[in-house]
């Protein structure tokens, strides 16, 4: 868009992401704007869009593999069957949470058992793909989501 103010010209274009404006690329300018000048400023804009997207998709992501997965389970589980799930998607045994955790065998016992049927699985190869399928789900619908 070119404006005159005060005897100056300038062109400026809005810098998106996704829905939301973070700010505008300009130019400003003694003389008219040349239409050149505009389009590679409009170019220029389009691929700081396409940068943005593709930090953001990666913080996205980030924030997925950094998270473990395990957050979409908070509603369902206290905080010390999270650790524990997320020491059994890891591989651990009974008894190396009972060291890790410094909690009694029934216990570990009694929180796998929980978890078990708060998640509706049978085992911790049920645990494991049900994380894991979840993590992919998240990872394809960003994917999806920012056509990558």
């Amino acid at each position: 868009m070119n404006t005159h103010m005060q005897g100056q010209y300038s062109a400026s274009i809005p810098l998106f992401l996704q829905d939301t404006i973070l700010g505008f690329v300009g130019i400003f300018k003694a003389e008219n704007i040349n239409e050149n000048i505009k389009i590679c400023l409009e170019m220029f804009v389009k691929c700081i869009n396409i940068e943005l997207s593709r930090i953001v998709t990666m913080k996205n992501l980030n924030d997925i593999l950094n998270d473990k997965g395990i957050s979409k389970w908070e509603e369902l589980l206290s905080n010390r069957e999270l650790e524990i799930v997320d020491l059994l998607i890891k591989g651990l045994k009974d008894y190396q949470i009972e060291e890790k955790l410094f909690i009694s065998k029934s216990t570990v016992r009694a929180h796998i058992g929980n978890i078990f049927e708060k998640l509706k699985v049978k085992s911790r190869l049920e645990l494991i793909d049900k994380h894991y399928s979840y993590i992919i789900k998240e990872i394809r619908d960003i994917l999806l989501k920012y056509e990558i």
